[in-house]
């Protein structure tokens, strides 16, 4: 059994239809992206002097009653040299195309001043 979806989505002759309660929602998304944002440049603030003191004296690993720090070291990828593989006339032969799913972006609008 599909799972019905909680707020409705309506296409006719091709156009989406919300109802206005769905629209106004999306208001209430584009705040709480506003707050993530905001949380995540909070959370950054507050770990990057912890994240550059453990790199400048080598601490391998730091706890407190909150949270555990580990250092990662730095480590090799591998990797190739399209330009040169292109260069070399044998990009093409071994270049694979794989599928890779669509889907749809949302992107919020800023929320205007009222002031």
């Amino acid at each position: 059994m599909a799972k019905e979806e909680k707020y409705e989505v309506t296409v006719i002759d091709g156009q989406i239809e919300l109802p206005q309660e769905v629209v106004e929602l999306f208001g209430a998304v584009r705040n709480i992206d506003a707050t993530i944002k905001e949380l995540k440049e909070q959370k950054d603030t507050i770990e990057k002097p912890l994240k550059a003191a453990m790199k400048k004296y080598g601490v391998d690993k730091f706890s407190c009653e909150y949270m555990t720090a580990t250092t990662v070291k730095d480590t090799m990828v591998e990797t190739v040299n399209v330009e040169m593989m292109k260069g070399d006339g044998i990009y093409d032969k071994y270049k694979m195309l794989m599928p890779k799913a669509g889907y749809v972006r949302i992107n919020y609008k800023k929320e205007k001043d009222n002031g």
